[in-house]
């Protein structure tokens, strides 16, 4: 679950949590669920720890995008400003144009401080998604 990386001096610990959308024992994988799971190995790590960013990533290779309930993350977030701490990453082999996605699903996180980046499957560009989460 957890994969430590050397980002320009810095460590990061990268969670991979399960899918959204995917079916575990007969129910649907949603947000609040994957929060829960990333808490709790927060909590594992120490009781007040936090993470400083959420990179919430959209594979859009079925065409669609749906709206993001990053809300989910805001009480394990130790930013000042949880908005400003979410990077809205666009992935997939069948991308969506980035300006549709900033104009429609992710618009209400966007105005509220959060970015978007459009993630190219190369290791530059997910040390670029990582950069930017922690600037």
């Amino acid at each position: 679950m957890a994969i430590e990386a050397n980002v320009e001096g810095g460590r990061v610990t990268l969670l991979n949590a399960c899918d959204l959308g995917c079916s575990v024992n007969g129910r649907i994988i949603v947000e609040p669920d994957v929060a829960a799971q990333v808490k709790s190995w927060l909590r594992e790590l120490s009781p007040d720890a936090s993470l400083r960013a959420v990179i919430y990533f959209q594979d859009t290779d079925d065409g669609t995008a749906v709206q993001p309930n990053i809300d989910s993350f805001r009480d394990i977030c130790g930013a000042d400003n949880f908005y400003g701490s979410v990077v809205l990453v666009a992935s997939g082999r069948r991308l969506l144009d980035l300006q549709e996605l900033r104009q429609g699903v992710w618009s209400e996180a966007l105005s509220r401080g959060a970015r978007s980046f459009c993630y190219v499957d190369t290791r530059g560009s997910a040390e670029e998604a990582i950069k930017m989460s922690i600037e």
